[in-house]
């Protein structure tokens, strides 16, 4: 049985603050970079796996499910563009500490809106084996996307 697309989010969510704040406390350069390495592809696969299937839920049973899911696929938008940034920058240089700290400000501001005001309100619009038919669509999908932000200009 699947895991609920509502906990795979969740989990997800939790899991990018979590290396974010171990990022934020390593001093050693290699395994900043890992952690770095690992923030940019959790939170694109993240991002793209919930594009495909909880915005396209957002427009499906939500009234105005259309304009959330644009506005929350603009912000993941932005916050790629600023992860894909990462890649052309040193782990040593102030600027990747900087970008990266800009990104999870806003991965952060996009999580607290979407877990306080859009996923409940989603909730009250489906029944439970919707959540799980999601829940399975959510673990199917994910090991298919993009590892790598794509930037689209």
């Amino acid at each position: 049985m699947a895991i609920d697309v509502f906990t795979q989010i969740l989990k997800d969510h939790d899991s990018i603050e979590d290396l974010y704040r171990l990022f934020q406390g390593e001093t050693d350069p290699k395994n900043r970079e890992k952690i770095g390495n690992d923030i940019i592809r959790e939170a694109t696969v993240h991002t793209y796996t919930e594009e495909i299937v909880v915005y396209r839920a957002y427009q499906e049973y939500m009234p105005d499910g259309k304009k959330y899911a644009q506005d929350s696929l603009k912000e993941h938008e932005d916050i790629r563009k600023m992860l894909a940034k990462l890649e052309f920058l040193k782990v040593t240089d102030p600027e990747y500490a900087e970008m990266m700290d800009l990104a999870m400000k806003e991965f952060v501001k996009h999580v607290k809106e979407e877990e306080e005001e859009i996923l409940p309100r989603l909730k009250r619009y489906l029944n439970d084996e919707l959540v799980d038919d999601l829940g399975e669509e959510y673990a199917r999908i994910k090991p298919t996307v993009p590892q790598k932000p794509k930037i689209h200009d």
